[in-house]
């Protein structure tokens, strides 16, 4: 048996005692304090809730509370499933309907009032981003950028199944980016640590069980070190996500990921994609390409851009432009090493990236009952991509840039994401 020592313990995440007032100035520890003030202030006062489908989370999170792990099928037998909401009223789910307790934790600490369920959602999300930050080390300003976008920022805000998604989706990234900068292989407490990661990893969304290949990054950078082949701790991750994800879906199995369709037509449609592949990739192709004012939905103009602006009221320009600029700015400045020195290293981020979306992809269209193969496939929204987000930004090759005044660009920034969020605010908060 293999015990935890003092060298395992070493190389643990949080290793050493940071000064206070290293502490104070880290992103990390400010973007705790700036997102959890911004935050308090939008639950407060929003009159525009960026809640997608916030009815049907909130009624599964209370049926979660309740001792009901499983949505309960409808009384009409209709055939759909879901949950009674807190006036008593049976609400059907959507993909909702499958989604684990995992993903609605923080509110199960707010004693089923919806208003506490949104400040424990936005604790336990910044706490966690801001641990996601710290930990990616060099990579911090990357993951910083990315948590400032309106969209990761509006995610948290609210209790949905999408704040623990996208959290818990960068943490786990940055987890393994923090792995990849250590000099020798995982010890047994990280091995630990990422053994259970992987298996919350895929309670999850289905879809985020594709992030347990970066796990494979590992044997590129230690290779094979005292006697001990690394490829064995990727394993032992890969067949634990794989474990969790495969038992939550047979536990499942019988509810349809739909409000729309009944479980027939959603594995009917299921089936016509692993038949018709070349149509699903057809239907892949016109998603990416096809221009937004033709696909017949007036609302996928607002899905496409809301990577941007956020879920919700549509942002003008002038409060988006300068939040895009200062994630850009800082997503470059997270961007002057490389995870790995192979170019295999690349390849595998990349396949994650377009196995994600084919996921993605396939999971809509089926939950529609796939009738329109081959075509553009509605209901894709750019929310869905949050959890990549990091992934395409290490796509980005490595590069240097600074400030020639450092306090002057520290300034600038800062101006950017103050102005950025006040505008936020006031389009969310002010009677216009």
């Amino acid at each position: 048996m293999q015990y935890i020592s003092g060298r395992h313990l070493r190389t643990l995440p949080f290793k050493g005692k940071p000064s206070f007032e290293k502490l104070i100035v880290s992103p990390a520890f400010l973007y705790f304090v700036f997102t959890m003030i911004m935050g308090l202030i939008l639950i407060l006062f929003d009159r525009n809730p960026a809640w997608p489908d916030g009815g049907q989370h909130w009624a599964r999170a209370l049926q979660i509370s309740n001792g009901d792990l499983l949505a309960q099928p409808n009384p009409d037998g209709s055939g759909a499933y879901g949950g009674y909401a807190g006036d008593g009223k049976f609400i059907n789910f959507n993909n909702t309907a499958i989604n684990s307790p995992l993903v609605y934790l923080p509110s199960l600490f707010s004693f089923g009032n919806v208003h506490l369920a949104a400040v424990t959602t936005l604790l336990l999300s910044t706490f966690t981003t801001a641990v996601a930050i710290h930990i990616s080390r060099k990579f911090q300003y990357l993951f910083l950028g990315i948590a400032i976008l309106p969209i990761y920022f509006l995610s948290i805000c609210y209790p949905t199944a999408d704040a623990v998604t996208n959290l818990f989706s960068l943490l786990f990234i940055a987890y393994v980016t923090y792995l990849l900068q250590q000099d020798r292989m995982p010890g047994a407490g990280n091995t630990l640590l990422l053994l259970i990661a992987s298996l919350m990893l895929g309670l999850i969304k289905i879809t985020c069980s594709a992030l347990i290949l970066l796990v494979w990054l590992l044997p590129f950078k230690f290779k094979y070190q005292a006697g001990k082949p690394v490829w064995l701790v990727c394993l032992g991750s890969t067949l634990s996500t794989i474990f969790s994800a495969g038992i939550w879906s047979k536990l499942t199995a019988s509810i349809p990921a739909s409000a729309i369709v009944d479980l027939a037509k959603f594995e009917d449609g299921r089936a016509r994609i692993l038949d018709h592949p070349f149509l699903m990739l057809r239907s892949l192709f016109a998603t990416l390409f096809q221009s937004l004012d033709t696909t017949g939905d007036a609302h996928d103009v607002a899905r496409n851009i809301e990577l941007f602006t956020g879920f919700g009221p549509i942002l003008p320009v002038a409060v988006v432009l300068p939040l895009l600029m200062a994630s850009m700015i800082m997503i470059l400045k997270g961007r002057h090493s490389e995870l790995v020195s192979e170019p295999a290293g690349k390849y595998i981020i990349a396949g994650i990236s377009i196995l994600f979306f084919a996921l993605t992809g396939a999971g809509i269209a089926s939950s529609w009952g796939s009738p329109n193969l081959g075509g553009f496939i509605n209901g894709m929204q750019t929310r869905y991509f949050i959890p990549i987000t990091p992934l395409l930004a290490l796509l980005i090759p490595s590069v240097r840039i600074r400030f020639q005044k450092t306090k002057s660009g520290t300034i600038f920034l800062c101006s950017l994401i103050a102005w950025g969020y006040a505008g936020l605010l006031l389009a969310h908060c002010f009677p216009f």
